[in-house]
């Protein structure tokens, strides 16, 4: 009985070392996978940093940009009907200047989120950033 009992015990201790020994290689893994995906997201952010391609789509902004100035001609009297036509460097400028405003407000919500060591942006952060743009300045978050 006592044999038994010991090849059986000893049976389970060496099933016990097995599933830890593929659990631990598991995590490994895993590890290994975070960290090479963290490398490729910190490499894709450089990359994109590096760029000179406008963050926000020209055709998006354009499209806006037309949208706008056809409910402004439509609610100025006498112009309901006028085709309204823009310069390519108008736009280019409204397109670079949205883009600024973007990318700051951005800074601000993110600098806000990484006093309070958030990794995830949310309204809070957007509003807490503004107070602290009307109450400083507008050059806070430089």
């Amino acid at each position: 009985m006592a044999r038994t009992k010991a090849k059986v015990l000893a049976k389970i201790n060496t099933e016990k070392a097995k599933v830890a020994k593929a659990d631990s290689r598991v995590d490994v893994e895993k590890k290994k996978t975070r960290r090479k995906d963290r490398k490729r997201l910190i490499r894709e952010m450089v990359r994109q940093q590096k760029s000179v391609r406008p963050a926000v789509p020209t055709a998006a902004i354009e499209r806006y940009i037309r949208e706008i100035i056809q409910e402004l001609a439509a609610q100025t009297p006498g112009r309901e009907s006028a085709a309204t036509q823009i310069q390519k460097s108008a736009l280019c400028m409204i397109s670079a200047a949205a883009e600024a405003f973007l990318i700051d407000k951005f800074k601000g919500a993110s600098a806000v989120s990484a006093s309070q060591n958030k990794q995830t942006l949310t309204k809070a952060h957007w509003d807490a950033a503004e107070a602290v743009r009307k109450t400083i300045g507008e050059k806070v978050f430089s």
